[in-house]
């Protein structure tokens, strides 16, 4: 497939505890991906520092919610802005196995 790619989605709120360990490893795994790749974060109206901490992260698009509008918008938002075929979707609180995500990807 010509176009084939990754979007990865990670809906962020009130995630500055955790959300840059695991755009670090996100990061991290997507060098072994086999296809080419994006990391999209949307950023849900936080009030507290998650968008200070992923803003300043390289690599990564950063869409920003001006008011909080829940998890399900967060994710329509993500998909509506990702460049390619294949979607996977991970929390910014590190509850799924990041390191599964190359394996998505394998044909």
């Amino acid at each position: 497939m010509e176009n084939l790619g990754l979007s990865i989605v990670v809906p962020a709120y009130n995630e500055e505890q955790g959300v840059l360990a695991v755009i670090n490893e996100l990061l991290q795994h997507s060098r072994s991906l086999k296809v080419p790749y994006e990391i999209i974060v949307v950023e849900d109206g936080s009030v507290d520092k998650t968008l200070d901490i992923i803003s300043k992260i390289e690599g990564i698009k950063v869409i920003k919610h001006q008011k909080n509008k829940g998890y399900g918008a967060s994710l329509k938002t993500g998909i509506r802005e990702s460049k390619f075929p294949l979607i996977c979707i991970t929390d910014a609180d590190g509850t799924y196995p990041i390191d599964l995500i190359p394996a998505f990807t394998e044909i």
